[in-house]
């Protein structure tokens, strides 16, 4: 293991094939004691007319308002998830359930000129493509991924590190050249796999989309889970960036099994973002 610049949080170099880079939310905290200070820490619960510093998850496949917040405790990141049911006469928040922060597990896919292309090993959070249509560039899950993924997960040293990629939005990245439905290039830190790159035989997996491809399992983190990503066999279902070119409100997305299909927008799936990073050579 080597650390590709001085401060070994940035960036570390688990092989020639995998590197720990960012912080995200993932294994569930159980120590009894933990829970009772990061409780403490975290202070008043949300409630319906006070936040009391909890943030609103948003987007939720749940029946109730979903709220979060981070602490730091001993040099370590926590986040704290909790509910505050909608129906009536049943306002108390549940009880909270806190994740750890820890680094996040990447794949080298390809290495250009001392760059390389990084994506996740794990099915990290469970999001919604859209709320409305398969348009990429003007997406729901575009928008999480630069904005609120981007700035949780990453610290300003490690943010020198991501390029901006135009990433390729055309019909030629996605299933078929006639595809209406394809948007304009967008030029993005962070960003989903298409469906040709998900087929690409250089990238490690197999060239057919039909094919239960192993190399494309993603297994779902103990965050990802609670966020209500659908688990079967140990791998999760997660989005690609292409548009079917069937329907409006349907997009691309890598099943649990390894084959390939669609989902409509509005659903909620797994999220395995991917980026460039300039990391040297790996060896």
């Amino acid at each position: 293991m080597r650390s590709a610049c001085s401060c070994e949080w940035v960036i570390t170099i688990e092989d020639e094939d995998t590197v720990l880079f960012g912080l995200y939310p993932q294994s569930q905290v159980t120590s009894d004691d933990l829970i009772y200070t990061l409780n403490s820490l975290a202070g008043e619960l949300p409630t319906d007319e006070e936040a009391n510093g909890w943030i609103d998850c948003e987007d939720t496949s749940y029946e109730w308002d979903m709220r979060y917040i981070d602490v730091e405790y001993q040099k370590e990141r926590y986040r704290g998830v909790c509910s505050l049911p909608s129906y009536e006469n049943y306002s108390e928040p549940q009880a909270t359930v806190w994740y750890k922060f820890e680094p996040i597990s990447w794949s080298v896919i390809v290495q250009q000129n001392g760059n390389a292309l990084l994506l996740c090993d794990m099915v990290i959070d469970n999001k919604e493509f859209d709320d409305e249509d398969n348009n990429y560039a003007q997406s729901n899950i575009r928008k999480w991924l630069n904005e609120e993924f981007y700035n949780t997960a990453f610290g300003e040293m490690q943010k020198m590190l991501i390029l901006t990629a135009t990433v390729d939005n055309s019909a030629n990245s996605a299933d078929f050249t006639w595809n209406d439905y394809c948007c304009e290039n967008t030029r993005d830190k962070i960003f989903l796999l298409c469906y040709q790159e998900a087929i690409r035989s250089e990238f490690g997996f197999a060239n057919n989309s039909i094919y239960q491809d192993r190399a494309k399992r993603k297994s779902p983190t103990e965050y990802a889970l609670m966020q209500g990503v659908y688990e079967d066999g140990g791998n999760s279902s997660w989005w690609l960036r292409s548009p079917y070119a069937g329907d409006s409100d349907e997009a691309y997305c890598v099943y649990d099994n390894g084959a390939m299909g669609e989902e409509r927008v509005y659903q909620r799936d797994g999220v395995v973002p991917a980026l460039w990073i300039m990391i040297g050579e790996v060896q």
